[in-house]
């Protein structure tokens, strides 16, 4: 399904990607050794605080 948002979609997406390459707020599926886990409420919290513009 489309939005129509394509700028948006692309804001988020970096974001996402963003948090999870520094690993610090990734929920327990996307933990690694080296990190520690976070709800999915923070996780979500440290996204949206990237997508910010």
């Amino acid at each position: 399904m489309r939005l129509g948002e394509p700028e948006a979609a692309i804001l988020v997406q970096k974001a996402v990607e963003a948090v999870i390459a520094e690993g610090k707020y990734v929920n327990y599926d996307l933990a690694t050794a080296d990190s520690s886990s976070v709800g999915t409420q923070k996780m979500a919290e440290a996204i949206a605080t990237k997508a910010t513009p």
